[in-house]
């Protein structure tokens, strides 16, 4: 509780009163007034301690709060709570989970993505990728979850375009979901691509989470309910993908949604467009590949089918 509390006054200010009481430094900021090398509680952005407080001090708001707030920078919020507090990790999905669906419109959708191949396949730039009007380069992200050999398995799938040297297929580690592989995508994208981006999801979660709802987690300390402890689903990676989005300067990154598996009804509805219905298709195909393919011992067959030049999208 004290850490939601005490994220929220600091991150927005409100009340007044409180966030007055806080240091308007943070250790960063100090030492880059001073000579001399970063310390690594600069480097994580930690908040300028009060030093030669006295035991009454010390339950001070402006004392037990910076505490707080830099217990949530370095990851040591909960290091003092009982085991049985700690958050568990969810359950693990089971085969019997997943059911297949038929689908209505097969030959539709099959006839549909044959023709936007034919006319996006070889149209990009002589980079292989497509770029928005703002000059940003577009890049689709996808998930996928299913079951593979008895097992379940997720893969994240990051397209540029046909061809580019940055189309990627990527395992998931740890629980297997389909918003943690939708996630990891996305956070891929953040951590090797320097350049302006408009990075298209599929996921309502990821584009939620990285537009609006990373500003609330974060003012209440990545915690969904904090008056039990228990972090919000994912946090030690929303935590990464909200520090590399505030890195980057204002409008040089976006993250927008558009409808998964697109028809053309979805175009006229303006639920996506005909390249990103392509698009999609291509981080789709690349997300089953690292779903179906990662089993022990096929990390050098995931590269070469990514990578295949007579491979349908990749």
């Amino acid at each position: 509780m004290r850490a939601a509390f005490a994220a929220k006054v600091w991150y927005t200010g409100e009340p007044a009163s409180l966030r007055e009481l806080l240091p308007r430094l943070t250790m960063a900021v100090a030492q880059s007034r001073v000579r001399g090398p970063r310390t690594r509680s600069a480097t994580r952005g930690e908040l300028v301690r009060r030093r030669g407080t006295s035991t009454f001090g010390a339950k001070a708001f402006q004392a037990w709060a910076v505490h707080c707030i830099n217990g949530i920078v370095t990851d040591s919020v909960l290091e003092h709570c009982p085991a049985s507090r700690l958050p568990q990790t969810p359950a693990p999905l089971k085969v019997e989970d997943f059911h297949t669906r038929s689908d209505p419109h097969a030959v539709e959708r099959q006839a549909y993505y044959n023709e936007l191949r034919a006319r996006f396949a070889n149209s990009a730039n002589g980079s292989n990728e497509f770029v928005d009007q703002r000059g940003r380069v577009i890049v689709w992200t996808d998930g996928s979850c299913r079951p593979v050999q008895e097992h379940v398995r997720a893969g994240s799938g990051v397209f540029y375009g046909r061809g580019h040297v940055r189309n990627t297929a990527l395992p998931v580690r740890g629980h297997m979901s389909n918003n943690r592989a939708e996630l990891q995508a996305l956070l891929h994208v953040l951590r090797t691509g320097q350049r302006p981006l408009s990075i298209r999801t599929d996921s309502e979660y990821v584009a939620n989470g990285a537009t609006v709802n990373r500003l609330d987690w974060r003012a209440r300390a990545w915690f969904r309910r904090p008056a039990d402890a228990l972090p919000i689903y994912h946090a030690d990676m929303w935590r990464e993908v909200d520090t590399l989005l505030d890195a980057r300067a204002p409008g040089t990154v976006e993250v927008v949604w558009r409808k998964a598996h697109g028809l053309r009804t979805h175009v006229y509805a303006g639920l996506t467009t005909d390249l990103d219905v392509y698009g999609n298709c291509g981080s789709d195909h690349l997300a089953a590949i690292a779903a179906e393919e990662v089993t022990a011992g096929r990390r050098t067959e995931l590269a070469r089918l990514v990578q295949q030049p007579e491979s349908t999208y990749v």
